[in-house]
Order: C-alpha cells, then structure tokens, then sequence
C-alpha cells in the first residue's frame, strides 16, 4: 500500500511539474509574441480586429484562416476535455488510498 501512495504521489509531482513547465512555456511564448509585434508597432487588440475584418483578404486567405481558426479551436476544445485539473486528480488519488490495495479499481 506505500508504493501505491508513493506511486500515486510521483505522478502528482510529475503533473505540477509538467504545469509548471507548461506555464513558464507560455509565459515565454507571450513575451515573443510581444516583442514580434512592437516590431511592426502593432498591439495585439489591433491585430484581433484585423483578423475578423474579411476585407482585409482575399477569398482564398480569408477561408485559409477561417478553417486554420476552426482547427484551433477543435485543438484547444479536445486538450481541455483531456486534462485533469492537479487539485481534481490529489482529491481521486486521496480517495483512492482510502481503499485497500488488494481491491479492484472499476468505473
């Protein structure tokens, strides 16, 4: 039953570590994304609106980034459905641990 708690402790820490590498990945990606756009002095509200005015495009770029727009989406959508917020997962592995390591785990 120890190595099952410390099993399920290893994969907690691997998880808050895993979000915390993700965050400082965004944090960075954001400061790129800053420093990119002060080069065309450009902020990110005006680049938004330019983004939904179709007039700014041709037909064929307008429905290259309408379908790029729906492919993110979708990708963020399924990411978000797949993760497990940490707090969620330390309340099942807390539960879990209640029981003995003998009985069958069954949804």
């Amino acid at each position: 039953m120890i190595d099952f708690l410390e099993n399920l402790e290893n994969k907690l820490k691997r998880q808050e570590n895993m979000l915390a590498e993700q965050k400082l990945r965004n944090e960075r990606l954001d400061s790129e994304i800053a420093a990119y756009l002060d080069g065309f002095n450009v902020t990110e509200q005006q680049l938004s609106i330019l983004l939904t005015q179709k007039e700014a495009f041709t037909e064929q770029n307008w429905e290259d980034l309408q379908r790029f727009k729906q492919e993110m989406d979708q990708k963020l959508s399924r990411a978000l459905e797949n993760s497990t917020p940490p707090q969620r997962l330390k309340k099942i592995y807390n539960e879990r641990s209640l029981i003995a390591p003998y009985w069958l785990h069954v949804r």
